[in-house]
Formats: C-alpha cells, structure tokens, sequence
C-alpha cells in the first residue's frame, strides 16, 4: 500500500474541551431543553 492509500476524506474531527467534572457537564448539557420546532 502507498501513503496516498491510506489518506482519509472528510474534515477533521473537532475537539471539545471541558473545564471540571466531565460527567457534571454532560448532565448539565443532557438537562437543557430541546428548542421548539417551528411549525406552520
């Protein structure tokens, strides 16, 4: 295999920093209300 082979398509992926406690932050995050549909 070449190094051309093995290249990967699609953007990078993005990275996420999170300041404290990491499960508290994703309640918190998870605790949010959705937003309202906009319905017509």
């Amino acid at each position: 295999m070449k190094k051309k082979d093995k290249q990967k398509t699609g953007p990078k992926p993005e990275t996420l920093k999170i300041e404290g406690d990491w499960e508290n932050a994703v309640k918190k995050a998870l605790d949010k209300k959705k937003p309202e549909s906009k319905k017509k």
